[in-house]
């Protein structure tokens, strides 16, 4: 039996400010891990189980390609590089909310006639975006907010069998 577990964690504040909100943007917060478990009870059979999860909270989908300001005209003007590039003012808290994880099995069984293999899988992944569409801090009265919530939710299953004769025989 041997097993080995990995784990991460990095986060970051971010080197952007949206002035309209007050806080940083542009930064990130994950961790996950890794786990994976072989068994060889003999020469004939061995298992192999694998599993992973992931978990990411990022502000900022988006460069600073505006204005920081809440005045209409200057905050569709494009930005310049320099020390104001560092600042944005979206009235929507840009993030990204992204969960992942999955579940593997592998099963390796030599007989006679060959080697049986079965590997089974299982995957999972939610993410959600959320987004301020106008990217600025103006509210307009005549339009509804201009924000947007993007969602994915996504489960995998997969199967494999497989036989492979034995090298060197009168059928390979």
């Amino acid at each position: 039996v041997r097993a080995s577990l990995h784990l991460l964690h990095g986060e970051f504040d971010g080197v952007q400010t949206n002035t309209f909100l007050g806080r940083k943007v542009g930064g990130y917060d994950r961790s996950g891990a890794r786990a994976k478990l072989e068994i060889a009870p003999n020469d004939d059979l061995s298992v192999v189980i694998i599993g992973d999860y992931m978990e990411a909270r990022d502000t900022g989908t988006r460069g600073p390609w505006v204005n920081a300001s809440t005045n209409v005209r200057n905050s569709i003007a494009p930005n310049q590089p320099g020390p104001e590039s560092r600042r944005v003012a979206t009235d929507v808290l840009e993030r990204v909310e992204d969960e992942n994880s999955g579940l593997s099995a592998q099963i390796d069984w030599t007989t006679a006639i060959g080697t049986l293999t079965s590997i089974t899988a299982v995957r999972k992944w939610e993410n959600t975006q959320f987004q301020d569409i106008d990217g600025t801090a103006v509210v307009y009265s005549q339009i509804a907010q201009l924000g947007d919530k993007g969602i994915v939710d996504y489960d995998q299953f997969s199967q494999e069998f497989r036989l492979a004769s034995p090298t060197g025989k009168f059928f390979e």
